[in-house]
């Protein structure tokens, strides 16, 4: 049974509440502006609770962002190759204030501010990043838990353009320099870690996997179980590759650059960057130098997208930067 009472406030505002009581259900009630509203929600809602498609709506609208990031870190992210980058993602998710925020009250005008800010800080690709762990933890609580949500807030929300892609080469003198300053820091594996980046294209977290049970060095081949887009790829290992794999001192039945990780990776490749005193050249940039190198030697298109392990062509066109001066050579 509905009952729809006429209210005025003291300050002679008018509103309409919308009460529903029926067995079997949870009493509910609403404030309206306008009686035909108030009618209009207590049919539709009284016509899914005959036809049993009823979601009770005060959970969702209770729940607080911060305790669903918490589920999602506790439950979801392990089950992902990147758990370790992402759990950093949402601890710190939780400590900004949007993560007070409850589900019924997180609407896009909150989301849109929240980019705004963010991105007085950030990138715009940072951003991305942020709202597609956002937009997903939503989508998980609205499909997987069971909590109403009619529609996710972050898809009605205007997304920042991505940074625009790097082109950055090594200089002349360059690579000298960053060699020799990977040779002078502590611990043994980054320059052979960095050398195997500029001679096969690899990612971070791949070199940081490579086991050497999976390395062939008589055909020249390692097998990376674990790659970014999920498929086992083979890739062939140059001559440089092979002598400077054989200068690393692990045991050869596991990881080869054992116990290293791939934040240790980072940071030591930071510092030498810096104790070579150049610019601009994150580790990222090596992928680039490495691709734009391949197809400087000949390498036709489908041999490089099959070596650096990427799906579309478009997307190593990203990472592939030929010099001007290079390609002039072979006008003449």
């Amino acid at each position: 049974m509905a009952t729809i009472r006429r209210r005025v406030s003291p300050a002679g505002k008018v509103s309409w509440a919308a009460v529903i009581r029926r067995k079997g259900f949870p009493a509910l009630s609403k404030t309206f502006p306008s009686k035909t509203l108030a009618k209009h929600w207590v049919t539709v809602t009284e016509a899914t609770m005959i036809a049993g498609t009823f979601i009770d709506p005060r959970p969702a609208q209770a729940a607080i962002l911060r305790d669903l990031f918490i589920r999602y870190r506790d439950e979801v992210t392990p089950s992902k190759r990147g758990h370790v980058a992402e759990t950093v993602r949402i601890d710190w998710f939780i400590q900004q204030p949007i993560a007070q925020y409850s589900l019924g009250n997180l609407k896009p005008p909150v989301i849109s501010a929240w980019r705004d800010a963010r991105l007085r800080t950030v990138t715009g690709s940072t951003v991305n990043r942020d709202m597609n762990l956002l937009g997903h933890v939503l989508e998980v609580a609205r499909k997987e838990w069971g909590l109403h949500i009619p529609l996710n807030p972050v898809h009605d929300v205007r997304r920042p353009k991505h940074n625009p892609a790097r082109d950055r080469r090594l200089m002349p003198g360059e690579e000298a320099r960053l060699l020799a300053a990977c040779r002078s820091g502590i611990g043994d594996f980054l320059y052979p870690a960095v050398v195997l980046a500029l001679e096969t294209a690899m990612r971070r977290g791949e070199i940081i996997a490579l086991d050497w049970r999976k390395i062939d060095m008589e055909r020249r081949v390692v097998r990376l179980e674990m790659t970014k887009n999920g498929e086992k790829r083979d890739v062939p290992l140059s001559s440089k590759a092979i002598e400077v794999l054989e200068t690393v001192r692990t045991p050869r039945n596991g990881q080869v650059f054992l116990h290293w990780t791939a934040n240790a990776y980072r940071l030591a490749y930071i510092r030498a960057v810096e104790r070579a005193g150049i610019a601009d050249l994150t580790l990222h940039d090596l992928r680039h130098e490495a691709i734009s190198r391949m197809f400087e030697k000949g390498l036709s298109m489908m041999e490089v997208a099959a070596i650096a392990g990427h799906k579309t062509l478009v997307m190593l066109k990203r990472y592939t930067h030929l010099r001007a001066e290079d390609l002039a050579k072979k006008l003449d």
